[in-house]
């Protein structure tokens, strides 16, 4: 089974200036950013008034409810985008999705039939070298390069995460990079929402 990646912990909210952002997107590990949401406003190239936050200090939407709002974020988003081809995996990554998604995000986003959909895909693969391409999913080996986690100051149950993936068919040896941005709901201590709102190609 493929060594995990570690991941950064967030301990604190605390502001990044562009350097520390910079170099944390070229860690090969999982780099967890938290940050508020006029700063990835800024970052994403949109018009906000700055923060009321001052000099690091605490913002009254920083309370240990946004802290396990944010790691639920964290963590149902890391299981969400990696994808290691392996059975068991797979059924570890479908249970634990299962166990922190609302159960009507769980049924919308069909992440039970998916997970056995890459299963058969990948037994076929095995056993045939043949890959399905008319399934309404790819088999492809997803890997965590960057996931940074925002969260919106006006509101602690809304959240901007944007995830760079390493793509990877078992059929080639090529790789691509994509990043990924998804808007993030929490309600009741579950992810009610995932919407993805952009995709682009990455750099390698």
């Amino acid at each position: 089974m493929k060594k995990e990646p570690k991941v950064q912990e967030v301990k604190t909210f605390v502001k990044q200036d562009k350097a520390a952002i910079k170099q944390s997107t070229e860690q090969s590990k999982i780099a967890i950013d938290t940050t508020n949401q006029s700063e990835v406003n800024q970052k994403l190239g949109i018009s906000t008034s700055e923060s009321s936050s001052d000099n690091g200090a605490e913002s009254a939407s920083e309370s240990t409810t946004d802290v396990s709002n944010v790691e639920l974020v964290k963590t149902t988003m890391q299981a969400y985008s990696a994808i290691d081809l392996n059975s068991k995996t797979l059924d570890s990554r479908n249970q634990k999705l299962k166990s922190q998604l609302s159960e009507q995000l769980y049924e919308s986003l069909k992440i039970d039939s998916e997970t056995t959909t890459l299963k058969k895909m990948l037994e076929n693969w095995k056993s045939k070298k043949e890959i399905d391409t008319n399934q309404s999913v790819q088999l492809l080996e997803q890997s965590i390069q960057s996931l940074k986690v925002y969260l919106n100051d006006t509101d602690s149950n809304d959240f901007v995460v944007v995830v760079t993936e390493q793509l990877k068919s078992p059929a080639s040896p090529n790789t691509s990079i994509i990043v990924r941005q998804y808007s993030v709901t929490t309600s009741n201590n579950k992810v009610s929402a995932i919407t993805k709102t952009s995709e682009v190609a990455g750099k390698k």
